[in-house]
């Protein structure tokens, strides 16, 4: 099985899958955006759009930007805010935010440009860097895990199921020894339900899941000697003392349009709110099963090439600008294939991360 692919017909019939939170929810969403965007031709390349919008760009470059932020904390301090802003700058080259000024001027006014970006980012490390240096110990940053079936979710009479994923940081939390995996979530500005939005949560709780099953194998020496580990599986059984597995998850929302300094309720609305959802054994075992039962039905989508599209605001309208293949359903189906190749692209199918070869 290449890494680019997400299932296969085992020997005995069943279907091995790899899948990852993104590729499930895209399923949920609708089966036709999921079949456009993550079943391959005979050259093994899917549909995508020609472009992102600067809102998904943004929320690339924040990614980039903590990736390297915590990164630095690793050397043994916070970083200054010379570094801080340097980051914020590198990241947003990396990205090509500047391509977007004449694409979507309006938006790239409000954020401010690249001194916007430094803000932002100075604004973060003044709220948490020297709690984070003190109370966290990094373990990871945009660690990839599961693209070479480290972690078995589970198995039935149909399916195989293989997880994987790559949160943007996995900590170990001192006061508690707890290991927790966090990811860092950009929105307009901080939405009121913040705190109760995150769970239930298939991604959140797929993370849990994820680092409880690592620290099991270490723990049992379980590990597979006959693929390298993952390196969070690396990073992992570097830690001294065994930490506590993880009952909980942090999700960083962070707010892409600075807030009002002068709000009319007189309370500044925060940029960024961390939200801890917790989950008991209980709770992660169920979550295992339904992404085994999400499995079979894909099984039968692709078995009978049945993509049933869901129509509607649950998902025409769930995106930034609305689903990108809107157009492409609403034309007969005798044309669909003629917009697609009008207006998208073939590309290589999504994966959460590029595993490295043995």
């Amino acid at each position: 099985m290449e890494h680019h692919q997400f299932y296969e017909v085992l020997p005995d019939g069943r279907y091995k899958f790899r899948v990852d939170h993104h590729t499930l929810d895209d399923h949920n969403k609708c089966e036709r955006y999921f079949n456009f965007r993550h079943v391959p031709d005979s050259l093994g390349l899917v549909w995508a759009t020609k472009g992102v919008s600067l809102k998904v760009a943004l929320g690339s470059w924040w990614s980039s930007t903590m990736e390297s932020f915590y990164h630095e904390m690793q050397f043994g301090a916070v970083p200054d805010d010379a570094t801080t802003a340097r980051i914020a700058v590198d990241a947003w080259r990396e990205n090509k935010i500047d391509d977007y000024k004449n694409l979507e001027p309006d938006v790239f006014d409000k954020f401010g440009g690249v001194d916007g970006a430094m803000l932002m980012a100075l604004e973060y490390k003044q709220a948490f860097g020297q709690a984070h240096f003190q109370q966290w110990q990094i373990i990871g940053a945009e660690l990839g895990f599961g693209w070479k079936d480290e972690l078995k979710l589970g198995e039935d009479d149909k399916v195989v199921v293989y997880y994987g994923g790559k949160p943007d940081l996995v900590v170990l939390d001192r006061a508690q020894n707890m290991i927790m995996p966090l990811d860092f979530k950009t929105k307009d500005s901080v939405p009121s339900n913040a705190a109760t939005k995150y769970k239930p949560h298939p991604q959140t709780a797929g993370y849990i899941f994820a680092v409880r099953k690592m620290l099991e194998q270490i723990q049992d020496d379980q590990i597979d000697s006959s693929h390298n580990d993952a390196e969070l599986h690396l990073n992992l059984k570097a830690i001294a003392k065994m930490p506590k597995a993880p009952t909980k998850c942090v999700v960083m929302v962070c707010a892409r349009f600075r807030p009002t300094d002068k709000p009319r309720s007189g309370i500044r609305a925060p940029r960024f709110l961390p939200v801890y959802p917790n989950y008991d054994a209980s709770e992660i075992e169920e979550w295992r099963n339904i992404v085994i039962e999400k499995c079979r039905r894909l099984r039968d989508s692709i078995e009978r090439s049945v993509w049933v599209p869901r129509e509607g605001d649950s998902s025409c309208h769930l995106y930034y600008t609305g689903c990108p293949f809107r157009r492409v359903c609403s034309v007969p189906a005798n044309i669909r294939e003629s917009v697609l190749k009008a207006d998208f692209v073939k590309i290589e199918p999504w994966r959460p991360y590029t595993p490295e070869e043995d």
